[in-house]
């Protein structure tokens, strides 16, 4: 009784704005041929919610009068998947598309399906590029194999992620250091889908690392080992020698009148001078090792300023 001798409108608010507008002129009171077929629109329910609906509009002729009949279907779980994937799919670009950090996706052939912009900035090559290709179009060749064998343990089952450290090689020729981290994507079933990566370029970080380990062990003028590092490779020759047997000996060379050169020229002549012992001292275990290797000799010098 609500709805009879009701316009359509009544129920779908927005199907007047929906309908072409020229085509509604053909009739002011009635539609002709196939005016709505498969709208996608808003019901208005009795309790004043809406919902998703998809209407169809398809003319008969009864008692020689055109009729029409309005079919409607009730899409608002499909409406509720389609929101719920769009906004996965935002998710997914924020998280990898427009993530800061280097990403690739690739298929269960580990050929790459899908890369971010941060990954094409780190190894200079563009998306078209990497596309359908692996891992071996960047990686340095004496490092090809790394990444494969990470896919071989985890399509195995052997390992559920894996991390890694490798050396890519840029197109421009440069060499970096990148940590690789692999996780595998699963459906509900726990089936294997595709992989994902992320990965970070360390190439400044272990360049630090390096330089401050030297700086550590190494005296900052000659660049010979300092103290600490001697010690350490001394310990290692004692137990080495107290596990094997043999015969270890260390050599003390002096420097005399040093502090007579720093005096009467100046530190900076001294620091020449250091500098100039410590070459001659590496040409000589140098020249000692070669004479004397049998695969358990060394030969390391202290430089003590």
């Amino acid at each position: 009784d609500q709805i009879e001798g009701e316009s359509v409108d009544f129920l779908v608010p927005m199907l007047s704005r929906e309908l072409v507008p020229s085509r509604r002129k053909r009739d002011q009171h009635r539609w002709t041929g196939d005016l709505a077929a498969g709208l996608d629109l808003t019901l208005r329910r009795r309790n004043g919610t809406e919902l998703a609906v998809l209407l169809t509009l398809s003319p008969i002729v009864f008692d020689e009068e055109p009729w029409h009949v309005l079919t409607i279907h009730d899409i608002s779980v499909h409406r509720m998947a389609e929101r719920a994937r769009d906004e996965s799919e935002l998710r997914f670009r924020l998280a990898f598309q427009e993530n800061m950090a280097p990403m690739t996706v690739t298929n269960l052939e580990d050929r790459i399906t899908a890369v971010n912009d941060a990954f094409c900035q780190m190894i200079g090559f563009s998306r078209e590029e990497l596309l359908g290709e692996d891992s071996k179009i960047f990686t340095f060749p004496e490092d090809v194999g790394i990444t494969e064998e990470t896919h071989r343990r985890v399509t195995r089952g052997d390992d559920e992620r894996t991390r890694y450290v490798k050396r890519y090689l840029r197109k421009d020729g440069r060499v970096i250091i990148v940590e690789v981290s692999r996780s595998p994507a699963r459906d509900a079933d726990g089936q294997l889908l595709y992989f994902v990566f992320s990965e970070r370029d360390i190439t400044e970080e272990r360049t630090l690392a390096a330089q401050l380990s030297h700086q550590a062990l190494h005296d900052p003028l000659t660049g010979l080992a300092n103290r600490a590092l001697f010690m350490d490779r001394l310990s290692q020759a004692h137990t080495r020698l107290t596990r094997k047997g043999g015969i270890g000996a260390v050599l003390h060379l002096d420097l005399d009148n040093f502090k007579g050169v720093n005096d009467t020229h100046g530190h900076f002549v001294g620091d020449q001078l250091l500098v100039a012992l410590g070459r001659r001292l590496e040409i000589a275990a140098r020249t000692l090792d070669s004479l004397c290797r049998s695969g358990d000799d060394e030969f390391l010098y202290l430089a003590e300023g």
